[in-house]
């Protein structure tokens, strides 16, 4: 664990993520924040500046607390000039390649690889992912410690399934999908989803 490499936990038995980046960029590794606006904490406002990148677009956040996450994500790359990524945040199966980066790298070693996220063009392909998935996740959780699951969650999975149930019949807000492409301009998009 990240005591191997001597960072020790605080007293509410969490490290300190600015410790945690130290450290990996001593042992020359990216940074990229993942979904910095799905719960909006002090560190993710000024660990922005710290990380080498964002993870612009999460498709978990999509339709989670707050549905312009990965908008804010996207243009906070775009305003602090950052490399930019994708993520599925896959839990199950059927999430696996909802969110995606098609990237250009002149190769397949570790070090162009690291280049092209830093330096090349890209586009990010994303579609949202079923908000129900994340309270079965919760549910799996709480059996696998044999706590009977709260109230709350299971209360979040009703809203959640309602929520689900209006956007199948096209209702409420939409979540945001499709490929997307910065410029200096701002974010171009594509609905191709």
């Amino acid at each position: 664990g990240l005591e191997e490499v001597g960072l020790k936990k605080n007293e509410k038995g969490y490290y300190n993520g600015s410790e945690i980046i130290g450290c990996a960029h001593e042992q020359q590794a990216l940074v990229f924040m993942a979904h910095p606006f799905h719960r909006v904490t002090d560190f993710n406002k000024k660990g922005l500046d710290i990380v080498d990148g964002i993870e612009a677009y999460n498709s978990r956040a999509a339709k989670w607390r707050n549905l312009n996450a990965n908008l804010d994500a996207m243009e906070a790359a775009i305003r602090l000039r950052k490399p930019y990524i994708a993520g599925s945040d896959a839990h199950y199966a059927e999430e696996i390649g909802a969110a995606y980066l098609d990237l250009e790298a002149a190769g397949n070693t570790l070090e162009e690889l690291k280049l092209a996220l830093l330096n090349n063009k890209r586009a990010i392909i994303g579609r949202a992912t079923s908000s129900i998935n994340r309270q079965r996740s919760q549910l799996i959780k709480y059996k696998k410690s044999k706590e009977l699951a709260p109230m709350k969650t299971l209360l979040k999975l009703g809203y959640f399934t309602y929520r689900e149930a209006l956007h199948y019949f096209g209702l409420g807000q939409k979540p945001v999908e499709g490929r997307f492409t910065f410029t200096e301009e701002g974010i171009n998009r594509d609905d191709i989803i």
